[in-house]
């Protein structure tokens, strides 16, 4: 199971993070949203590429970089993101809306 803000090592594209709502459960792939290492991230861009911590880490949340996986290219969670909710969502949000 991929639940929302489930975060997932994918090989060959680092960490990701669940993004769709548990709602869609039932289809077989994800949108996934790729974290990472603030060095890594190049040029931010504000309120779209909020700093998320996980674990002893803080990654950088790149929605523009947002894709679909499979559940078999997911695997199985390392952990979560969810009380990061709030930036997470505030993300999408300036992704799609603008505001």
């Amino acid at each position: 199971m991929a639940r929302q803000f489930d975060v997932f090592r994918v090989e060959g594209a680092g960490l990701v993070v669940v993004v769709q709502s548990d709602l869609v459960e039932a289809m077989a792939t994800r949108v996934v949203v790729p974290l990472l290492a603030a060095g890594a991230a190049g040029k931010r861009i504000y309120g779209l590429d909020p700093e998320i911590a996980f674990g002893d880490e803080v990654l950088v949340l790149m929605p523009q970089l947002a894709a679909t996986l499979t559940l078999a290219e997911l695997g199985r969670p390392v952990g979560s993101v969810a009380h990061m909710r709030d930036a997470i969502m505030r993300a999408l949000g300036t992704l799609l809306s603008g505001v």
